[in-house]
């Protein structure tokens, strides 16, 4: 029974890791609009070398896209969500 039940909340944190994951995912795009806006203007624009003229913007989107979406963010996350958990 230990066993099964230890199982279970392993599936449970793998579960939880992948939605706080998405959250976060979903944060850094909606947090990151500009920048893909800027870029998808300047590859619609740019008809030939669109990879190396608008890598600029490229970069910028990634920039940001990593300050929303990182190791460390994740952690953070995580960390508050077992704070309310436990405080259920």
């Amino acid at each position: 029974m230990g066993y099964i039940q230890g199982a279970g909340e392993i599936q449970k944190e793998k579960e939880v890791e992948k939605a706080l994951r998405k959250k976060m995912e979903k944060t850094a795009e909606e947090k990151c609009r500009q920048y893909l806006s800027k870029f998808t203007q300047c590859v619609d624009e740019k008809r030939f070398f669109r990879t190396m003229r608008c890598r600029k913007q490229s970069k910028e989107h990634e920039k940001c896209l990593h300050q929303y979406n990182n190791d460390t963010v994740f952690e953070k996350m995580k960390k508050e969500y077992m704070g309310q958990e436990q405080g259920k």
